[in-house]
């Protein structure tokens, strides 16, 4: 009898627990629909009041580079300044774009897919982290081989991603006594790896499985909503590859630890040997 009873009780304690940690994580769900529709609120509100001034910027940019265009007898100082609104524009049109995918966070899709070589899409997102990467004093290394194969993505998410890696580095690396970020990249078995390496001090053990979580951030809320890293996860994922942080005492992500810091790693569909061929 009192065995009976003892396995009875425990059963029902068994399932008294399963029940709570149902309501719990029913809970925590609901909690996060609700911040994530105040935040599509907020986002709403900024992205109206951000995409205003910027179409109206692009706008201007526009009207100089069509009045350049008819007037090609103006000297080489138009010429550069015709280049400098080329990539004003660009920008503009990427900040647009932007604050397009946090509207569409709980919507973000893979978007128009094609071929693009690692190494010259990290030039490019070098290129636009210059001015951030000089400030800070940071040295960035690209050690993306030009022939590493071509990977199947959307251009615009892996720029924005690579971007949003590479800021965050230079973030971490405030503080950092050697401030170096190396951009790295292999072929691995049915994938493109692209990792993005810093000096400084790394994403502390405790904290490591909730860096990709909606609204996690370990800085002021005045410096962000802690999307970045929850956004990127989506943009790639929907895309067929994986980002993920793999620890300095972890298996090495791509290539050899600089010392100490973080690692980010993409995984990315490489394009298929036929469509290369084509």
């Amino acid at each position: 009898k009192v065995a009976e009873r003892t396995a009875e009780l425990d059963q029902a304690n068994a399932e008294l627990e399963r029940a709570v940690r149902q309501l719990y994580d029913a809970g925590a769900e609901l909690a996060q629909t609700e911040r994530l529709l105040t935040l599509r609120k907020l986002v709403a509100s900024v992205s109206h009041e951000l995409n205003n001034p910027l179409m109206g910027a692009l706008n201007y940019v526009q009207y100089v580079r069509s009045k350049f265009a008819e007037h090609p007898e103006i000297d080489t100082v138009g010429d550069h300044l015709d280049a400098w609104l080329a990539k004003a524009e660009r920008d503009i049109l990427r900040a647009s774009r932007v604050t397009e995918n946090l509207l569409k966070y709980d919507q973000i899709s893979a978007g128009h897919q094609s071929a693009l070589w690692p190494a010259r899409l990290v030039n490019e997102v070098l290129e636009l982290a210059d001015p951030a990467l000089q400030r800070a004093g940071v040295l960035a290394e690209n050690r993306v081989e030009q022939s590493l194969r071509q990977v199947q993505v959307n251009h615009e998410s892996l720029q924005q991603v690579l971007l949003s890696l590479i800021l965050n580095a230079i973030d971490a690396l405030k503080e950092a006594p050697q401030r170096r970020i190396i951009i790295d990249g292999r072929a691995a078995k049915h994938r493109i790896e692209l990792s993005v390496e810093d000096t400084g001090r790394g994403v502390p053990e405790p904290i490591r499985e909730r860096i990709f979580e909606p609204f996690f951030t370990t800085k002021p809320q005045v410096e962000g909503a802690g999307l970045g890293l929850a956004v990127a996860r989506r943009l790639i994922e929907a895309g067929g590859g994986e980002l993920t942080y793999e620890p300095r005492g972890g298996q090495p992500g791509v290539g050899e630890p600089v010392g100490g810091g973080a690692r980010f790693v993409l995984r990315l569909p490489p394009v298929a040997v036929d469509e290369r061929l084509s």
